[in-house]
Order: C-alpha cells, then structure tokens, then sequence
C-alpha cells in the first residue's frame, strides 16, 4: 500500500508540474488535474506528499486562473 500511495503521490504532483511547465492551455484537462490532485490529497495520507500535493494545487490553481485571464483578455 505504501508503494503504491508514493507512485500514486509522485504521479499526481509530476503532472500537474508538468502542465503548468509545458502552459497547459485546455480548461478541462486542467480541471481534471486539479480533481485528481485534491483526491490524493485527501486520499493518501502521507504527510509527504499532501504536503507537496498542496504546492502543486497552489500552482496549478494559480497557473488556471493566468489561463482564465489571458482567454478573456484581461
């Protein structure tokens, strides 16, 4: 169980990091990641990665709302 809550863990945060690094433009697909990395969060309990989980929801939020602006203009 631990294995898998780790590679579960390492899986999540990797990909949301790599969204924001490759400016992931597509609203649903992000809104998919952000879904996927609140459940680990809530799910895997590890201290280490709810704690890297969270930075990684911080930046992927941060990185949806740029998109959100660029996309109206503002």
């Amino acid at each position: 169980m631990l294995h898998y809550a780790n590679v579960f863990g390492k899986r999540e945060v990797d990909d949301s990091e790599a969204m924001v690094r490759n400016n992931v433009r597509h609203p649903p697909q992000i809104n998919e990641q952000l879904k996927n990395l609140r459940w680990m969060i809530d799910h895997v309990g590890l201290p280490e990665w709810v704690e890297k989980g969270r930075e990684a929801l911080k930046k992927l939020e941060d990185h949806r709302d740029r998109v959100r602006r660029e996309e109206r203009g503002q």
